[in-house]
């Protein structure tokens, strides 16, 4: 089996979403929706607080290309143009044909399936087109909305990784979930 290979964010759309390249001119709306506590809650970072800090995240997101370690798309609104979230994959082993899937979205559109719309359409394109066999993700316990989603698009439970991160001064578990392109395709029927 050829390696995966990491692709640069092309624009992809869904029903109601344009995932596309994250450019700096998208600084102040990537520091709005990462200015929100409860976006942050469950992530390394701290609640960011100009559009430096936006234009600073979107070139660490554009860098982890430049590394070969991973890729992000903006997820943009279909209906308005707005830049609503970011999802995408880090941590890629390439080598292992394997990635971990991220995805955060603005607050005042959580509960409407964008998240799972945008990460299927990510999904597709990890396993079809970067030639992904296994796609990972990590979530804390406690964030029950993100593990949800993951198990909607089929992931399964691992298991807890115990104080395996340490952010905002403690440890914290991460609960472990797969999906394979087995899984995947019979899921989607291909």
């Amino acid at each position: 089996m050829r390696p995966a290979i990491l692709t640069q964010p092309v624009r992809i759309e869904t029903e109601r979403l344009v995932l596309r390249p994250l450019t700096l001119q998208d600084s102040e709306a990537v520091c709005r929706i990462f200015s929100n506590p409860e976006v942050t809650r469950f992530l390394e970072i701290t609640p960011l607080e100009v559009a430096a800090e936006g234009q600073a995240l979107i070139e660490y997101f554009n860098a982890m290309y430049d590394r070969g370690s991973g890729v992000r798309w903006g997820i943009e609104s279909r209906q308005d143009g707005t830049l609503i979230g970011t999802c995408g994959f880090h941590s890629a082993e390439l080598r292992h044909l394997m990635a971990e899937i991220g995805y955060d979205l603005a607050r005042e559109h959580w509960g409407k399936g964008l998240v799972p719309e945008a990460a299927r359409a990510v999904l597709r394109h990890g396993f079809e087109r970067m030639g992904l066999n296994r796609v990972q993700a990590h979530v804390l316990p406690e964030a029950t909305p993100s593990a949800r989603v993951l198990q909607k698009l089929g992931f399964q439970h691992e298991g807890v990784l115990r104080e395996s991160g340490y952010w905002k001064g403690r440890f914290h578990d991460r609960v472990a979930y797969s999906l394979l392109r087995r899984e995947w395709q019979a899921r989607e029927g291909r």
